[in-house]
Order: structure tokens, then C-alpha cells, then sequence
């Protein structure tokens, strides 16, 4: 080929590519306007989220700046990079899409490829339509007040590890979001999988290398993967990006797999979740009462789970459960050492009811200043600050002068924490208030303002089992310690500009002094 025609080869190459890349980029920038629905505008690259990208702001300030914004509006629209989301603001509204218009509304806007990535895909949070109604029904008896109750022994070994392992270093300032971290694996170890680890003594156990792995990721193409897999669900999918490394499959498929059957052989029956789990596969745990709420939406037959998708739910407790609960751990450590008069009054509590009675679920959960102090704490910080929905068929909201096309595919959002720091639902929202939660008080909060743990059918499963954690856990400590800021705390708290969950900048240094 000729120079010349070589040159202009190229030319007409890079051009048409550019093009069809200008296209693809753009090709949503006016997906608001056509629909009438308010947005913001958005750059041509980072949608609406340059801010974020830059480090100027967290995602969780961006979002809730927007919130503001667009005050006067029920619905608006933004851009998470080039992928438009409608955003919901109205409390009614979520109440109406979420729970009401269910059906509509069912699923994630991300998952996996279950064939690309059996273990990890197969997670109940990422399941979609019916399988995830099968599912949720085999795990619903997993998960029930009794069956978390039976938990309480396991849970309360830990807790009593953990309260040791604090007393050798009391009077000194520890960072305890990396405390926590090690207790909660501590909990997932013995609750979910069958293993007996004390971490605070020895981190070298593959469980935790692997573990670790799963939700941080263990080198930096596992952590790219995984932002991958948040920012842009649907080419993640379409590319069909494995996040699982097929040595941490392996290992978990054996560990499981050799626990069943090792307790098979001995007829060894442990109240955890791999033997529940087991059970309710095979039939022999049913749903209390209306604690099935999948159930009442629609009649379908017993489901068979085969080993990786089993696997999975026992995985989900490190993909959805571990960051929530470290996290309110975590903040309620914090806010009862910055707010003593609270941290006193909880303590008296303790004192005046527990006295010698065992530390296990029927007790804790009739502690009424506990689980306010849980509530508030879960009000501030919530496990899950943001919730998504995508739309599986087109649906015309057309509710008090609200009229909006959703079409299959839409992604819908809402932010948790804006909501929960709307002064119109929360007066003085940054001031940490257990008495919010009073039987008195709590009567008043506007249904569809609070929502820690999601909302509808598809809020977490594992819901009683955080709770229980963090009560028995709570109790233990401040019966045993006063907790106080250390120096090295950042105040006030403010949250780090570059991590997409709720991390604090400086960490959560904290000092105990023995009671």
C-alpha cells in the first residue's frame, strides 16, 4: 500500500472510530429531556460523578448534594458515568415501587454470570426473577428468629475473645475498625462456616487470607474487577468478568463440601448456617409464621439446590454482610465513646437488667435503650447507604401529577442516607439521639425515611443475625470498658473523600479504660 493511501486509510480508521466512540458516549446524554424527568447535566465522560472521580468529593456527599438540590422534585435523573439512573426521592414513591409495584421492580440493576461465575453468581443478592424467589424461600428458615437465636452461644464465643483480647491493651488508643474487622471474621468463620478461628491470635488461616480476598480483593486487577462490577454492571456483564479466583472457589468448595460430609459421617448436628443451610436444601427447616414474606406473593414448588449454589449463600455473608456489619460495629463504638451521657445511660441499662442473666437473644433483644442505640446508629450510618432497582418491564408511574415512562432495563436509586438526614425526617440530623427510637418517638417517623437494611421483599435476609451480632457484641463491651476518643480521632468525623463505602478519614482510634 502506498504511503499516501496508508495515511489515508488510517485516517478514515481513526475517524470512524472516533465517531462511533463520540456516539456510544453520548448516545444517552439526552435520555432525561426526551422523558421530561429534571437532571442534572452531565460531563461527557464522568456523567455526574467528575466530583467523585477527582477525590473532591465521596460519593455519599455527591449524591446527597443532588438530594438537595432537587428538593422540590419526587423523582430527577443523574448520570453514574455515561449510565443514566433514575433518581427516587419521595418517600411515598419508594414505598410504591418498592413494595407495591414489586413485581415490576424485582431485581438488582447488577449481577453475575451465574455460567462465568457459578460461586459468587448464585449469591442471593445477586439472583434474579425466579430463582431468586426459590432462593430466598430455601433461606428464609435459615435466617428466622429461632434459627439466629440458636446462634447466640456461637456469637457470644466470640464476643468474649474479643473482650479479652481488648484487655491486654487497655489505657492505649486502638484503631478498631481493624479490630472489628478480625472479630467479624471471627463470626462468619463460626456462624456461617463450621470453623472454630480466633484471628486475634493468628491471621496466617487461609479462611481469612481468602476471605480477605473476596471483599477486598487481593491485587489490583481483583480490585479493579471489582469496582468494575459497581460502576458499570451491565459491561461487566457483557464482558462477562469473572470476580472469583478458581483457587478461593476451590478452597471453599472443599471446605464446605468436606464439612457436610464429615458431619454426615458422625451425625454431628451444629447450629450454624452450613447445617441449616443443609437442612432447609433437604426440607427439614420451614419459614415461622410470616416470616416468609416471598411466600405470599406467589406459590411455586420445593427447589433443589446443587453444591455451588449453596456454596454461594454461605460466600454471600463476605460479599454482603461483612462491610455492613464492621461498619456498625464500628459507628456505634464511635458514637457512644463521642457521646457519654448516651454510652452512661446504655450501661446503666445493662446493670439494672441483665445483672447474672446469660447474654443470648431472649435477653439482649428486651434491652429497649440497646436497640435504640442500635437504631440511631444504623440511622446515621446505614449498613446500606444506597439501594438499586432495575426495571424488568415497562411501567407508567403515574401517581399525583407524577408521570414517568420507565422502560425494562431502567435503573432506579435511592439514597438511604440522604433520607435519613433530610431534617424534614430527622430533626438535627447529625446529632446522635437514641430517643428518636423511643416507643413514644418512633411512631412519628414518616414510613419510607427509614430504611437501614433496604425495603419491600427484597430487604436483607440477614437482617436478625446483624442485629444479634451487634447487641450481644455492644453488651459485652461496654459492660466491660469505658470507651472514650482517642487523640489520634479525626473530629468531627468526616468521611474519606476517595472510598466508596463509609470509611472515616484517620480511621476510628478509639481508648478503653477496664470498668
Amino acid at each position: 500500500m502506498e504511503t499516501e493511501d496508508l495515511y489515508w486509510f488510517s485516517f478514515i480508521l481513526v475517524t470512524i472510530v472516533g465517531f462511533f466512540t463520540f456516539k456510544l458516549m453520548t448516545k444517552n446524554r439526552h435520555f432525561f429531556r426526551v422523558r421530561g424527568v429534571p437532571f442534572e447535566k452531565p460531563h461527557f465522560i464522568y456523567g455526574n460523578l467528575g466530583e467523585v472521580t477527582s477525590g473532591k468529593l465521596s460519593s455519599l456527599e455527591l449524591i446527597a448534594s443532588f438530594y438537595q438540590k432537587f428538593e422540590n422534585e419526587r423523582i430527577f435523573g443523574f448520570y453514574n458515568y455515561l449510565s443514566p439512573v433514575y433518581y427516587i426521592r419521595d418517600p411515598e414513591l419508594i414505598r410504591k415501587l418498592w413494595i407495591n409495584e414489586f413485581n415490576s421492580f424485582a431485581n438488582h440493576a447488577y449481577f453475575l454470570d451465574e455460567s462465568k461465575d457459578p460461586i459468587l453468581g448464585n449469591q442471593l443478592h445477586l439472583l434474579k426473577n425466579e430463582k431468586w424467589r426459590q432462593m430466598r424461600h430455601t433461606l428464609t428458615p435459615v435466617l428466622s428468629g429461632q434459627s439466629v437465636s440458636s446462634m447466640s452461644s456461637l456469637i457470644r464465643t466470640n464476643s468474649l475473645d474479643l473482650v479479652d483480647h481488648l484487655k491486654a491493651s487497655v489505657d492505649s488508643e486502638l484503631e478498631f475498625k481493624g479490630i472489628f474487622l478480625k472479630y467479624v471474621f471471627n463470626v462468619i468463620a463460626n456462624c456461617a462456616f463450621g470453623l472454630e478461628l480466633n484471628t486475634f491470635k493468628d491471621e496466617s488461616d487461609k479462611f481469612c487470607t481468602y476471605g480477605t480476598a473476596l471483599v477486598y480483593g487481593n491485587n489490583p486487577v481483583q480490585t479493579l474487577k471489582t469496582m468494575m462490577f459497581y460502576l458499570f454492571p451491565k459491561m461487566t456483564t457483557q464482558m462477562k468478568v469473572r470476580l472469583m479466583e478458581d483457587e478461593h472457589a476451590a478452597y471453599f468448595t472443599n471446605l464446605i463440601g468436606s464439612t457436610i460430609s464429615e458431619r454426615e459421617k458422625k451425625n454431628v448436628n451444629r447450629a450454624d448456617v452450613i447445617q441449616m443451610l443443609h437442612q432447609a436444601n433437604k426440607g427439614e427447616l420451614k419459614a415461622e409464621g410470616q416470616d416468609d414474606e416471598v411466600l405470599q406473593m406467589k406459590d411455586f414448588s420445593k427447589c433443589k439446590w446443587n453444591q455451588e449454589e449453596l456454596i454461594a449463600q454461605c460466600i454471600a455473608f463476605f460479599g454482603s454482610g461483612f462491610e455492613p456489619l464492621v461498619n456498625l460495629l464500628s459507628f456505634a463504638a464511635y458514637e457512644l465513646a463521642a457521646n457519654p451521657d448516651v454510652q452512661q445511660k446504655l450501661l446503666s441499662e445493662l446493670e439494672g437488667s441483665l445483672r447474672d442473666d446469660p447474654v443470648v437473644s431472649d435477653t439482649v433483644d428486651k434491652l429497649p435503650y440497646l436497640n435504640m442505640v442500635i437504631s440511631e446508629t444504623l440511622r446515621k450510618w446505614p449498613a446500606s447507604p444506597s439501594l438499586d432497582r432495575e426495571c424488568s418491564k415497562d411501567y407508567l408511574l403515574d401517581d399525583g401529577g407524577c408521570r414517568v415512562q420507565f422502560r425494562k432495563g431502567d435503573t432506579l436509586w435511592v439514597s438511604i442516607w440522604a433520607l435519613h438526614r433530610d431534617e424534614r425526617n430527622f430533626p438535627e440530623p447529625e446529632r446522635f439521639d437514641p430517643e428518636r427510637f423511643s416507643e413514644k418517638n418512633k411512631a412519628s417517623i414518616t414510613p419510607g425515611t427509614y430504611m437501614p437494611y433496604g425495603v419491600g421483599p427484597r430487604n436483607c435476609i440477614g437482617t436478625r443475625l446483624a442485629s444479634l451480632v451487634a447487641k450481644i457484641t455492644l453488651v459485652d463491651l461496654v459492660r466491660n470498658f469505658k470507651l472514650e476518643l482517642g487523640s489520634r480521632m479525626v473530629q468531627p468525623l468526616r468521611l474519606s473523600k476517595t472510598s466508596y463505602s463509609m470509611e472515616p478519614e484517620g480511621g476510628f482510634w478509639l481508648k478503653m479504660t477496664p470498668r
